[in-house]
């Protein structure tokens, strides 16, 4: 087994909390995503129309946009949080219980402060890595299909729509 699917198996106790995570960042990015498009829908009618129209849909966009970002960055920090305190607890009970030479070695601190650096290195796993590739993965079909659809394509001339 590799080291990412031991790490990720360590993790499944905290399965509920990460996959939260995953989720409010996905509504976040959907929000940011449909702000951005309705945004530039309303500057595209006001250069058409020479009038600026607020519509209420981009305030509920703009104020859902702030309140997932924030509940994102509780529940996934949290997440990791709890999910490195598992780890750090998995690691350390390990390293107790084989005790090959103890940490009363030669240099031990510095061992030491290298097996702490590689454990808290594995806060970006999860904030960094994880949850931005699985968004991008989960909102690729949808972003295709808008980008795609032929009538909604104002790129081209139109005989070739």
């Amino acid at each position: 087994m590799n080291e990412l699917g031991r790490i990720l198996l360590l993790w499944r106790g905290r399965a509920l909390w990460l996959g939260a995570g995953l989720l409010v960042s996905l509504g976040a990015v959907a929000s940011a995503v449909g702000l951005m498009t309705l945004a530039g829908n309303a500057v595209g009618v006001a250069l058409t129309t020479g009038v600026l129209v607020a519509t209420v849909t981009v305030r509920w966009f703009g104020v859902a946009r702030v309140v997932l970002r924030y509940a994102e960055r509780l529940i996934t920090h949290d997440a990791t949080f709890r999910a490195l305190a598992d780890l750090r607890v998995w690691f350390f009970r390990g390293l107790a219980r084989s005790g090959a030479g103890g940490l009363g070695f030669r240099q031990a601190g510095d061992v030491l402060a290298r097996l702490v650096g590689d454990v808290e290195a594995l806060d970006g796993l999860y904030l960094r890595i994880l949850v931005p590739l699985a968004v991008r993965r989960l909102l690729s079909p949808l972003r295709c299909s808008l980008c795609w659809r032929p009538s909604r394509c104002h790129c081209l001339p139109r005989g070739q729509q």
